[in-house]
């Protein structure tokens, strides 16, 4: 199978985007600290000339205008011309005195470029003399040059941390999604025991593994239950169409009992469709989410009409049913089906507990919802058998060699779940307790 990506991953994409966010900021941000420098730099060398001038008026102040030539011709003198400039001018542009030879047009602050070189120069007016003091700005530029360059340089070394990160970030996924893809494959090449690796990390791939390893198990469960119910039906409905055939090959043979074995093998058949027809109908509640017929319904009232229907059979078998007094219930579901659920749990008590066995009925309100529990008091079910017994087809040895498809208790559970409720079996001591628990509708 084809593998994928690293580059191609949303850890790297996301990354990138991230990175380039990233750039944007730094870019901003550097702006404003170039923006910021330049402006500190260029303060500060505002600040050395007019600590020049401030010499230059004392120098003034002292000597007059023979002080003033004198300072200005031992600046000119003694500071390089590559990095400060220095001039006195008369009031008409003549130069008198230091070594600049282009008299300014301005006063104040100003740049001007000598020699290809470009000073920061402030001119003022002093007596009849104009004079100008600057500075080179080189210092203040070969300054943002390195701020530059180191901008840039962490910019390189982020860009390339991130890529990197981002790289790793995306493998490391790409990685965990081989795995699950390599997972589902097994799965789809008929292994069902496959599952799939769950890091340490407990990431959201990990919770996305975890999460499908439990369907997975599910899948495995049904299949296993889908083989076991595929073998179960051939096993069970071997023996009814064996006897219908038999029937009918007899009936051949012998032209005088001919009505009574076809009658027979009717039975056998009908029997069987039966059988057929409860399996489907599991099979469209298990499968079916509709919940259009779900209903309120008075709960008393309906285990009060099955009472009064079974209590005849009941006696027939030589057993006592009974409804257990209480308040009214008010249950939510689709009353037919709880109506075959109930009806399921009677026969099969009627059917299993015994001559002389004591059935009894009940419901109650729980904080759950309503609960409805049929208990006898016939040999029970043993405690490792209680959740096979829901299987389809399942029956106990002692209960073979009764009649009975192994189907009732199925057809229970399929219509439990549909109603999104609970059933749980107990030792009634002696005997069986069977309790359903129906959720209230919302």
């Amino acid at each position: 199978m084809s593998r994928a990506n690293p580059l191609t991953g949303s850890a790297f994409r996301s990354s990138l985007f991230v990175l380039i966010m990233t750039a944007a900021v730094l870019a901003g941000a550097g702006w404003l600290i170039l923006t910021t420098s330049r402006a500190a730099l260029v303060d500060q060398l505002k600040a050395r000339i007019l600590e020049d001038f401030e010499l230059v008026r004392q120098a003034q102040a002292a000597n007059g205008e023979a002080g003033l030539a004198q300072f200005v011709r031992a600046a000119g003198a003694t500071q390089a011309s590559t990095r400060y400039v220095v001039g006195m001018f008369t009031t008409n542009g003549t130069p008198l005195i230091g070594n600049l030879t282009e008299a300014p047009d301005f006063t104040g602050w100003a740049t001007r470029v000598h020699n290809d070189r470009e000073f920061l120069e402030f001119v003022e007016q002093l007596q009849d003399h104009t004079l100008v003091l600057g500075r080179s700005t080189e210092a203040v530029e070969l300054t943002v040059t390195e701020i530059v360059r180191a901008l840039l340089m962490a910019g390189l070394v982020v860009g390339a941390a991130g890529l990197a990160i981002g790289y790793a970030l995306s493998r490391r996924v790409s990685q965990k999604l081989e795995l699950l893809a390599d997972g589902l494959e097994a799965v789809s090449r008929g292994d069902a025991s496959a599952r799939i690796p769950v890091g340490a990390g407990h990431d959201q791939i990990d919770h996305l593994a975890e999460q499908i390893n439990v369907h997975l198990e599910r899948l495995s469960r049904l299949m296993d239950t889908m083989r076991s119910t595929a073998i179960a039906i051939a096993h069970d409905l071997k023996t009814p169409l064996n006897r219908a055939s038999l029937l009918l090959q007899q009936a051949v043979d012998e032209p005088d009992n001919r009505s009574d074995l076809v009658l027979q093998a009717d039975a056998e058949l009908l029997a069987l469709q039966n059988t057929m027809d409860t399996i489907l109908r599991i099979s469209r509640i298990e499968s079916s989410g509709e919940r259009s017929s779900f209903i309120a319904f008075p709960l008393r009232e309906l285990l009060t009409e099955l009472y009064e229907t079974y209590q005849p059979v009941a006696e027939d078998a030589q057993q006592s049913l009974t409804l257990v007094d209480g308040p009214e219930v008010t249950a939510f579901g689709d009353r037919r089906m709880i109506v075959q659920l109930v009806v399921n749990l009677i026969e099969n008590s009627n059917r299993y507990a015994g001559a002389g066995a004591q059935i009894a009925l009940a419901c109650a309100e729980t904080p759950a919802g309503a609960v409805i529990v049929v208990r006898d008091t016939g040999p029970g079910i043993p405690a490792a058998q209680r959740e096979a017994v829901f299987r389809p087809f399942v029956r106990l040895e002692a209960e073979r060699r009764s009649e009975g498809t192994g189907l009732g208790l199925a057809l229970v559970q399929a219509i439990v779940t549909r109603h999104r409720g609970t059933i749980t079996l107990a030792d009634n001591a002696p005997g069986l307790v069977v309790t359903v628990t129906l959720p209230r509708g919302k």
